[in-house]
């Protein structure tokens, strides 16, 4: 159960970049250097993100959300499906109530307004035998992307906040409410 997983405050250290590759590949460097639990590495843009398996993630300079969430959980590699879950919940909702439409999870890591992807998580541990030692939380939201900013690839298949609503979303109100959301959950 999520409850059982205790996890330091969400947020309370916020590195913040103009531009950079991966907010994950930062991210998993500091992880690795011992940086606590909690710390958010955000991008007004990223030259390589990237979802699952080979996918990349479009992440045009002041269009998007671009964040991680270094966790430190106690728990074994089974159960590593959970940070699939409060993440995508926290997304949800907070997509919702920055729309006023209804957001939905396609498991694991994606979210749709409508028929569209409007945002991705994409979850990178790293262990050792069963034991996690340190889980990033990798997460992109389309916020101000026009219909035009989006290549013709993707053109039929992603929208951004803006696209679907009409409606221009603080992006910073809105990593407050994700990360509130993640640590309530």
């Amino acid at each position: 159960p999520i409850s059982q997983i205790k996890m330091k405050p969400i947020g309370r250290k916020i590195i913040r970049y103009e531009s950079l590759a991966s907010t994950n590949d930062v991210l998993k460097e500091k992880a690795l250097a011992g940086e606590r639990e909690g710390l958010v590495i955000t991008a007004k843009e990223q030259t390589k993100g990237r979802g699952r398996g080979t996918n990349s993630w479009l992440s045009r300079r002041d269009k998007g959300l671009y964040f991680s969430v270094l966790f430190r959980p106690h728990i074994n590699a089974r159960d590593l499906s959970i940070f699939s879950l409060f993440p995508a919940i926290a997304l949800v909702d907070a997509i919702a109530h920055q729309s006023g439409l209804n957001a939905a999870t396609k498991w694991p890591n994606d979210i749709f307004l409508g028929k569209k992807k409007v945002a991705g998580i994409l979850i990178e541990a790293n262990s050792a035998s069963q034991h996690i030692n340190f889980v990033i939380v990798g997460i992109g939201v389309n916020v101000l992307h026009e219909k035009v900013d989006f290549p013709p690839s993707l053109a039929t298949t992603a929208c951004s906040i803006k696209s679907a609503t009409g409606k221009a979303v603080d992006i910073s109100d809105l990593l407050d409410e994700i990360l509130s959301g993640m640590e309530s959950i």
